[in-house]
């Protein structure tokens, strides 16, 4: 019985694009928390971890610049009191349908509370509305809308 080389050369081509095929493909990685061992957490996204003051795809996360580790509840201050209202303003869905960008501001702060305020950016470095004000109590660890008395938390 006389074998058809075509075929049998045909049959090593299709072998040979099948494994090039399975050994080109990369995953693909997509945003996720990873349990570290000693029960703290780390995002990973894009194959890499995220860094302090690091932006996942809806929130701000506070990370841990040395290690990566998610802070999940991170001192209120200066510094991250405007993160900590956006999270708890888009967790509460407020202002979901806004076509312009929204700009948080600390306009004062004291030993018992920091007053955010959000704007509107309708061109760059220009704001036109205030939208809303917030009094964050150190304390209660909550932000007080200060025309409705809506009050959300910022760690939920």
């Amino acid at each position: 019985m006389k074998r058809d080389r075509r075929w049998h050369g045909s049959w090593r081509m299709v072998a040979l694009a099948l494994m090039m095929a399975v050994c080109t493909c990369f995953p693909a990685f997509a945003g996720q928390w990873e349990e570290l061992e000693d029960g703290s957490w780390k995002y990973e996204e894009d194959g890499s971890y995220l860094t302090a003051g690091s932006r996942g795809v809806e929130n701000w996360y506070d990370m841990d610049p040395e290690t990566g580790v998610w802070d999940a509840t991170p001192a209120i201050n200066r510094d991250n009191v405007c993160f900590l209202v956006e999270n708890a303003v888009t967790k509460a869905g407020w202002y979901a349908t806004e076509t312009s960008d929204m700009v948080y501001n600390v306009e004062s702060s004291s030993s018992s509370k920091i007053t955010v305020s959000i704007m509107l950016q309708t061109q760059p470095f220009l704001t036109t509305s205030t939208l809303a004000r917030f009094d964050v109590s150190l304390r209660d660890k909550t932000a007080k809308e200060l025309s409705t008395k809506l009050v959300l938390n910022l760690y939920d």
